[in-house]
């Protein structure tokens, strides 16, 4: 038997540049978080249980021009799961992202 465990947020961000012609970006965002943990037996068949809670996310990238219309963006975002579960522990994840803007 395996045990896997899947999670992800979904959130409304909002996007502010302090810096614009620096190309600095801060980012921020809240909505939801789910947790999942999945068994799987040695036959293939399984079962899994899904709880609900909720995310957050700040995060810093900047934006790097190549010509007029397209920017390539890097940045770092910490995101954070709150699952009213006392099975569930609460947890972050560090993203490292790479972005291409069209504008």
């Amino acid at each position: 038997e395996s045990i896997f465990v899947l999670r992800g947020n979904w959130m409304l961000t909002g996007v502010f540049f302090p810096a614009a012609e620096l190309g600095l970006l801060l980012k921020g965002g809240v909505g939801g978080a789910t947790a999942r943990a999945v068994e799987v037996g040695t036959t293939g068949t399984g079962r899994s249980i899904t709880k609900i809670g909720f995310g957050t996310s700040v995060g810093v990238a900047y934006d790097i021009s190549f010509g007029p219309t397209v920017s390539l963006t890097p940045g770092i975002d910490f995101l954070y799961q709150w699952i009213d579960d006392p099975d569930v522990r609460k947890a972050g994840l560090l993203l490292f992202t790479i972005g291409v803007t069209w504008h």
